[in-house]
């Protein structure tokens, strides 16, 4: 299962880093597309459509933001330390799927298998910290059976 979980923690670097070069291009489009504007005779119009640039501009650095504060937070934890008790870096199977504890993340499919990334914070994140293999914890009126630890 090791050769999972390294899949897993690539797959979840590779997608931060594109999701990175996206945003980080989208926000250099649109640096210069208000850098090239030149004012028209239809001012009002030209200040609304750089207004509304400067919105978006604000927004996609906001989200480029979390994305460099995910890279850094996934470079600080160590995924590959064994342990028995599930902490920041485990990859956990349980009888409702897999769960990586790391960042907020969402659900990525690797090996036919999906897995779940999710922080530490969240609910889930939260009950499975300190728990082993064989441990069962209660989340909405469901019982969540802890088969293995990675």
């Amino acid at each position: 299962m090791e050769g999972f979980k390294k899949e897993v923690v690539q797959l979840l670097q590779n997608t931060i880093d594109m999701r990175r070069g996206e945003l980080e291009a989208e926000v250099q489009q649109l640096k210069e597309a208000l850098l090239s504007d030149t004012k028209s005779t239809a001012g009002d119009k030209y200040e609304t459509g750089r207004a509304m640039t400067h919105l978006e501009l604000e927004k996609l650095s906001g989200r480029l933001n979390q994305i460099i504060q995910q890279q850094q937070t996934l470079k600080r934890i160590d995924f590959s330390s064994p342990s028995v008790n599930i902490r920041m870096g485990s990859l956990v199977k349980t009888n409702k799927g897999y769960y990586l504890i790391a960042i907020a993340f969402g659900s990525l499919s690797i090996m036919d298998k999906d897995c779940f990334v999710l922080s530490p914070a969240s609910p889930l994140g939260n009950l499975l910290l300190g728990k082993q293999s064989g441990n069962q914890l209660q989340l909405n009126n469901e019982t969540i059976q802890i088969e293995d630890t990675y």
